[in-house]
């Protein structure tokens, strides 16, 4: 489902359509913000997942940097 700037779409991870950021919410009355990495305004929902991680383009966590 599409969401946009100032909706107010629930707790949850959305994907920013233009660079793929992913913005999460933590309140049902919190609204979404225009995406901090691009300035869009319109985001789909993404499910929520073992690997989910807000602030990422891929939504996955980075591989383990173990030493060389």
């Amino acid at each position: 489902m599409k969401y946009k700037t100032g909706d107010e779409p629930g707790a949850g991870r959305y994907r920013c359509d233009n660079c793929g950021y992913v913005v999460r919410i933590t309140s049902d009355a919190e609204a979404l913000p225009a995406c901090p990495n691009c300035g869009h305004h319109e985001f789909t929902k993404l499910e929520d997942g073992p690997n989910a991680r807000a602030g990422s383009k891929s939504g996955a966590l980075p591989a383990p940097q173990g030493p060389r």
